[in-house]
């Protein structure tokens, strides 16, 4: 479960970067450090999947943004690294490198059972006041999507087609929800080893 890490103290990005390359996601909000275990295949599916549409989308046809997949720090502060599982930022010709990693267009998270309090509650705080336009928040079981922007009070909640209109984009992009769900949820049963 990804929970604040049990040592009481404040962590600088410097040192949750110098930690172990052990398989765990370790992430660091306001100086809160938050353990996460590795994805399970059924997530890293879903995110495979979206990545891929979102690449098209973003970098080949319209030129909008770069789509980036954790692991990928995004850095909003001293104290304060996260890896959302995917990214799009601007590739705009006037964005300076900095204003390009500072904020995203898109970030998306892909609930797990242990990173979904997190996801739902804290990185979600974070990323609207801080680091995007839109984030999303793709709930598997549910078989929904939970789209967020920083004016918003309350998720508006997709289970049809969801569609996403970034900023410089000529066409929006869309994704028939059903069928990213069927394909995402076929992993469900994938046979651990």
């Amino acid at each position: 479960m990804a929970m604040p890490a049990l040592e009481s103290r404040t962590w600088t990005v410097e040192e949750v970067q110098a930690l172990p390359d052990d398989g765990n996601r370790y992430e660091c909000i306001d100086g809160a450090l938050f353990v996460s275990p590795a994805p399970a295949p059924r997530h890293q599916q879903a995110l495979l999947e979206l990545a891929v549409m979102l690449k098209q989308y973003a970098e080949r046809e319209q030129h909008v943004g770069w789509v980036w997949i954790a692991p990928h720090d995004l850095v909003l502060g001293p104290r304060t690294v996260v890896q959302p599982d995917l990214q799009v930022h601007s590739a705009g010709p006037t964005a300076t490198r900095k204003q390009r990693a500072a904020r995203a267009l898109l970030i998306v998270e892909v609930l797990s059972p242990s990173t979904a309090r997190l996801d739902r509650q804290d990185k979600r705080k974070l990323y609207l006041r801080d680091a995007t336009a839109s984030y999303w928040i793709v709930d598997l079981a549910a078989e929904l999507v939970e789209v967020w922007t920083p004016q918003d009070d309350r998720p508006h909640v997709v289970s049809d087609t969801l569609t996403w209109n970034p900023e410089g984009a000529t066409a929006a992009f869309t994704l028939a929800l059903p069928a990213f769900f069927t394909v995402a949820n076929a992993w469900e049963h994938y046979p651990r080893t």
